[in-house]
């Protein structure tokens, strides 16, 4: 009896998922899951991914536009190469955005703009310290192509401004909560 109850309530879920894309709700709160690689100046490696989860909150202004804002944050290990034992440094990023996101059809292009707090820690034998972390406030811009409209897969790309910059890209998934 508890699979059944179970599987009824992952098909309501789904079902309102579904209601959701159709409806364009007046507002949307919504969660991402994402993964990027950043592309930092001088530097090439396999361990640039940053693993991330984030907030956003859209408001409906017309038949195919919202605007909104969202708030993430993203770690990632670093090795400076495939046969290093170890890791040799976290890295972590909380970005806040502004965003405005178009409809076209079943894709979704989304604008957004903001600051990105951005960091890292050297690992010593494996262990971080936090009072070894160290921040930069920096601006930064990109643009998400989604296929979908609240429920959505996107691929992004966007820039930090500052010294050096970087560029990164990855993909992900939003899920409008309601």
């Amino acid at each position: 009896m508890k699979r059944f109850f179970l599987a009824m309530v992952i098909v309501a879920t789904a079902a309102q998922l579904a209601g959701a894309e159709e409806k364009n709700p007046p507002v949307s709160f919504g969660m991402q899951l994402g993964v990027d690689y950043s592309v930092l100046p001088g530097e090439f490696s396999l361990w640039n991914l940053r693993y991330g989860l984030g907030i956003d909150f859209l408001v409906h202004l017309g038949s195919t536009f919202y605007l909104g804002a969202e708030l993430g944050a993203a770690f990632g290990f670093h090795k400076e190469n495939l046969t290093d034992s170890g890791f040799d440094r976290i890295d972590v990023q909380f970005p806040l955005h502004l965003t405005a996101l178009v409809f076209l059809g079943t894709f979704t292009i989304q604008l957004y703009g903001g600051a990105v707090y951005l960091g890292g820690a050297n690992l010593t034998g494996g262990i971080v310290y936090i009072g070894d972390f160290s921040f930069a406030l920096l601006p930064d811009a990109g643009v998400k192509i989604g296929w979908g409209t609240i429920n959505n897969l996107f691929l992004k790309g966007g820039y930090v401004f500052g010294d050096p910059g970087l560029f990164y890209f990855g993909l992900g998934a939003r899920i409008g909560l309601f």
